[in-house]
């Protein structure tokens, strides 16, 4: 099929006669009815599969697709029989400290399931359409991705799951060109449902779409009227946005306590700034479950903090022998919180939310621990098992422990790196019981070997 249209497009005069649409139409039912058995006959058992052949063949308005595109709307993203159930493991593990967002899509999904008895919906039913709100940082774009892996069964060359198709709405923000941004939207959303037999289609960043890009989407949203449009009814639409995120935050910072948040007064708060985005309710109207998803406190991160810091630990733990590995005292995870940049009453840390939540806290992890840890392991392996010089490729097994610390220069505190086998850190004072635990510790003598050499590991 790809060589046949390659042929097409190069040398369109030579097949001239077969370009009359009594001929494509034909063309473009066997080339998608011979594709659908091939793909049905190889799919693994695992993946879902139609009760029959009839199930499985596609309308004759939906086979007999666009063949100068080449495609038909055969279901090249095989999706999980257990999707629902690994869609609320994932999204509990991985979206973290944000229930009532991961509670609110997944009972979504639910009704959307049951409403459709299943994997086969009535024909031209309204698709399910979640708006994601909140500050940067608070887990919209992964609360996507984590969906997309838990549904879909296979991934592109990039790894990216093969039923999602993200929209960056940065890329259609010039007024100026809405016409041309209104025809590619939709022809890469029809394309992505033809092709997908259960398609996600995410729109990141709705509040920078001009309000007449914005129109665009209400067709594909709403319960279609146009019977030239593919069927719409088994997707599911995502929009994330910081469309509200001053109400969210304003909300969170007045209830401590967020299981008694009023959620059905935020969404209804929500759903006023898409109104007001859109220029009309005809884009609301179409939305069937409004997720706010909360900032970051600082008991939230000092969790995360720690998770990160354990993480570190796992990854690295191959490179030490028994006994050894990386290590951290308690001020590290409080000097990390204190990088970041907070909103609120500062008399009251418990109070304050951050800024750019994980996002932030990732980003300081990574400059600050993360990378000057892995520097010194590779470097102290390099120096005692390379050869003359330091080989690149050398490797062991550390047999002393690497210890995060804040040490304390010129009144500003600060991370650094203690290595058992060498001498504290010079040009800063330990606190006091972190020179206790140096004290503790001791140091390896100069006989004993810091790193066991091994080029294999």
């Amino acid at each position: 099929r790809g060589w046949f249209h390659g042929q097409m497009s190069q040398s369109p005069s030579n097949f001239a006669s077969l370009r009359t649409p009594h001929v494509r139409a034909w063309c473009g039912l066997a080339l998608c009815t011979a594709t659908l058995l091939a793909s049905v006959a190889a799919q693994p058992a695992t993946l879902v599969r139609s009760t029959s052949f009839w199930e499985a063949l596609p309308s004759v308005g939906q086979a007999v697709c666009a063949f100068s595109s080449g495609l038909c709307s055969e279901d090249g993203c095989p999706w999980r029989a257990d999707w629902l159930d690994a869609a609320e493991a994932e999204l509990t593990r991985s979206v973290r400290h944000q229930p009532t967002a991961v509670h609110l899509v997944l009972d979504a999904l639910r009704l959307h399931r049951a409403d459709g008895a299943g994997a086969h919906r009535q024909p031209r039913g309204k698709p399910l359409v979640l708006s994601l709100h909140g500050p940067t940082g608070v887990g919209k774009s992964l609360l996507h991705e984590v969906l997309a892996r838990a549904v879909y069964a296979g991934a592109d060359a990039r790894g990216h799951p093969t039923g999602a198709l993200v929209l960056g709405a940065v890329s259609y923000r010039n007024p100026a060109l809405a016409l041309e941004y209104e025809e590619e939207l939709r022809a890469r959303v029809n394309q992505h449902v033809r092709r997908c037999a259960r398609p996600l289609i995410v729109v990141e960043e709705l509040q920078l779409l001009p309000v007449e890009t914005l129109r665009v989407l209400v067709p594909m949203l709403a319960r279609p009227t146009d019977s030239s449009a593919p069927d719409y009814s088994n997707a599911t639409f995502i929009l994330t946005s910081n469309l509200g995120a001053e109400a969210v935050t304003a909300r969170v910072y007045a209830s401590p306590n967020r299981a008694d948040l009023d959620v059905d007064a935020l969404q209804d708060e929500l759903l006023a700034t898409v109104d007001v985005a859109a220029g009309s309710t005809s884009l609301s109207a179409a939305v069937d479950a409004v997720v706010p998803l909360f900032p970051f406190g600082r008991e939230q991160l000092a969790v995360e903090a720690r998770a990160l810091l354990e993480l570190l630990r796992t990854e690295l733990a191959v490179r030490f022998g028994r006994g050894a590995g990386v290590g951290w005292e308690a001020g590290v995870v409080a000097l990390l919180l204190e990088k970041l940049a907070w909103e609120g009453d500062g008399a009251l840390p418990a109070r304050q939310l951050a800024r750019y939540g994980l996002q932030t806290l990732t980003t300081k992890f990574n400059t600050l621990v993360n990378g000057p840890v892995r520097r010194h392991v590779d470097g102290a392996r390099r120096r005692a098992c390379g050869a003359e010089g330091g080989d690149a490729g050398a490797s062991g097994r550390l047999t002393t422990s690497i210890h995060v610390v804040v040490a304390h220069t010129d009144g500003s505190s600060r991370l650094a790196i203690v290595d058992s086998a060498q001498r504290p850190p010079p040009g800063g004072e330990l606190d006091e019981g972190v020179a206790r635990w140096w004290s503790d510790l001791g140091s390896t003598s100069a006989e004993e070997p810091t790193v066991e050499c091994d080029n294999d590991v």
